[in-house]
Parts: structure tokens; C-alpha cells; sequence
């Protein structure tokens, strides 16, 4: 695959993601009532441009398609002749719905992402191993080669994806969970003990435990395309949907404890290369993987940064409580500070991506 092809992936991605967060925060302050100036997918001079005559909202599509932005009517002066439809004027309770409602679209866009990925069909390995290392966590407890995992800590798993964002929620240090397995037609329980050494690892928590997936051969290979009807699929969405959730804010927490590297996370170059993978193994997987990064853009807006819609919650309550707002030159310093915190991440990510790219071509080849 071309890098053209990744990157055209990375653009369809960040435009779905963005217009579903940006939608969010479009429909709750119609439903305020305040007053919308600009709606922008993308940044930069506009390729499209159209302005309502009835509302005056300025639609457009940026020249840069990453990323977009609701621009909604605020104005500080007390004397201001638009208040029904000016921000600043609305009640707390109103003004924490508009920045809310951009994240809980994001997270909630995932259940009818994973309905639609599990109608059309997911290519999903089966939770088999492969004989693990000598001397591994797996080893020492017991596990064998061809064992399949059929619950972790009592939540049944059917596909290795299952199992390894199963087996991540329960790495706390000296937490042991109960693995159940079917070897030889035969029922075992396991002992599992997990610490968060294990993410300290350059490889991934699995292979440091010691469990690999079974790829099978290519006669036999046991990767299947698994297909639900549309009862079944929303239920699965809906559970998957909910651990999603729980991976996501145990991931964030981790990082910002520091007990997860920051290497584990993916920036652009990450994203795009992942998305092309997923786009080129078929539209349910692509859509499954569109379901995962909605739940996380969802949470990453949560944190209260500045820029991000957490960050406008915690100023909208410090302005709440202060009886005033915050000074707009406090505003551009802490989203100068923030924009210049985040643009360091992002030179970290699209190093740390290009390495793993990089470290995983020289693997398959």
C-alpha cells in the first residue's frame, strides 16, 4: 500500500470523527439557543463555503482536513443587546451541555460503528496460543501451546482482541486473575499474575506475559470473518462498547500516573497507518477501529486542558463561582501554554509511530 493510501485513510477518519464531535456541539447550542458564527470542518482558507441566510452560521471546509470547530456568539460586555443568544450570558447548566455534548457524541457514535462492523463481517483470530516462552509469566502458569482462552475473570472472550482488552483491565500490581481454558477437550482455570512492569515493557503487555495468538497456517489459517445478525451485533456493540470505555480511562489513567509510557500512544502518522490497515482488511474493520478512536477522541476532549471541552468545563464553573469571566489575557496564555505542550506530544507520537512503523516492516519482512 502507498503512503498516498494511508494518508487519504488518515484524512476520511479525522473528517468522520470530527463533523460527528463538532455535530455534538452544534446541536446542543441550537437546542440553548445560542447564536452559532462559524462551523468548520477543517482549518485554514475554505475550499466551501456557504452562509445561512435565515441563522447567519458560516459553513465551510477548510483547506486542512484535520481537525474542525463550532464558533459560538460570546460577548463579556454586560450591556450586550444579544444576551438570549450570547454564550456568556447562558446559565452554567447550559453552557456545560454544548461542551459535553461534542464528547458524549463521540463515545456514543461507537455502538452504531460496532452494530454496522459486526453486520458486515470482522476478520478475528480465534483465542488460541502458541507455546509460550521459557521462563514467561505463561509459562510459570501453566500455560500450554494450543490452549484456548475462553474467560478472563469470569467475562467470556471469543476472539483474541477480546481476550487481550480483558486481560488489560486487570493489570494492577499483584493482581492475579482467573483465566479460563479449553485444552485437548478438556476445562482448566489458570492463575495469571499481572503488575504494571509489565507495561514498562518496549513490547506489547501480551508478549511480555508470555501469551502470542495462534495465526494458524495458511492452509488453516485461524483468523475468521465473524458475522452477526443485527440483534446480536448491537448487543455485542453494546458490551464492547462499555469495555471500550473502561480501556480507554484506564489507558488515560495509567499515562497520566505514570504507569503506562508515553509511547503507547499513537499520533497522526500512528492513526493513519492503522486506519489504512484496517481500511484495506474491509469496511467492518474499519469501522470497528473508527468505533475505538471515537471513544478515545471522546475522552481526550474530557481532560481539562484549555483548548479541549474539559477545559471549558472547569472555566465555566471557575467563572460560575468567581461571578466574572476569565480574563482573555489569562485565556491566550494557558491555550499558548497547552497548544505548545500538545504540539511537543505531537512531535513524540509521530516520532515513537514512525519507529514502530518502521520496527514492524523490518519484522514482516
Amino acid at each position: 500500500m502507498s503512503v498516498l493510501f494511508f494518508i487519504l485513510a488518515l484524512i476520511i477518519t479525522v473528517i468522520i470523527l470530527t463533523a460527528v464531535h463538532e455535530w455534538g456541539h452544534f446541536i446542543a447550542a441550537r437546542w440553548c439557543g445560542v447564536k452559532i458564527e462559524k462551523a468548520y470542518i477543517g482549518f485554514g482558507r475554505p475550499l466551501i463555503k456557504k452562509t445561512s441566510l435565515k441563522t447567519k452560521t458560516e459553513y465551510a471546509i477548510g483547506c486542512l482536513p484535520f481537525g474542525g470547530f463550532v464558533q459560538l456568539y460570546e460577548n463579556n460586555d454586560i450591556n450586550d443587546d444579544n444576551k438570549k443568544y450570547n454564550l456568556a450570558a447562558q446559565p452554567l447548566k447550559n453552557k456545560l451541555t454544548i461542551a459535553l455534548m461534542g464528547p458524549l457524541f463521540s463515545i456514543l457514535f461507537a455502538i452504531p460503528l460496532l452494530t454496522s462492523a459486526w453486520m458486515l463481517g470482522i476478520p478475528a483470530f480465534d483465542a488460541k496460543i502458541t507455546s509460550p516462552p521459557e521462563n514467561s509469566i505463561a509459562a510459570f502458569s501453566g500455560f500450554q501451546n494450543g490452549d484456548v482462552i475462553t474467560a478472563v475473570d469470569g467475562n467470556n472472550v471469543a476472539t483474541w482482541l477480546d481476550t487481550v482488552m480483558q486481560i488489560f483491565l486487570f493489570i494492577n500490581d499483584g493482581k492475579t486473575v482467573e483465566i479460563d481454558i479449553k485444552r485437548n477437550h478438556e476445562s482448566f482455570t489458570l492463575a495469571l499474575p499481572l503488575d504494571t512492569s509489565i507495561l514498562q515493557s518496549k513490547t506489547s503487555f501480551m508478549q511480555t506475559i508470555g501469551l502470542n495468538v495462534d495465526s494458524g497456517t495458511i492452509e488453516s489459517p485461524s483468523v475468521k470473518i465473524r458475522q452477526l445478525n443485527f440483534i446480536d451485533a448491537g448487543q455485542t456493540a453494546l458490551k464492547q462498547g462499555i469495555l471500550s470505555v473502561k480501556l480507554t480511562f484506564k489507558t488515560l489513567y495509567k499515562i497520566v500516573t505514570g504507569q503506562l509510557s508515553l509511547s503507547n500512544l499513537s499520533g497522526p502518522i500512528g492513526i493513519g497507518y492503522q486506519a489504512g490497515l484496517a481500511l484495506s482488511s474491509g469496511v467492518g474493520l474499519y469501522l470497528f477501529f473508527l468505533a475505538i478512536v471515537s471513544i478515545n477522541l471522546g475522552f481526550i476532549n474530557l481532560l481539562p486542558l484549555p483548548i479541549l471541552d474539559g477545559g471549558q468545563c472547569i472555566r465555566f464553573i471557575i467563572e460560575k463561582i468567581r461571578g466574572k469571566p476569565v480574563s482573555a489575557r489569562w485565556r491566550y496564555l494557558l491555550q499558548q501554554l497547552t497548544i505548545g505542550a500538545l504540539i511537543c506530544l505531537l512531535a513524540f507520537t509521530i516520532e515513537s509511530d514512525t519507529k514502530r512503523i518502521i520496527q514492524n516492516q523490518t519484522t514482516e519482512n
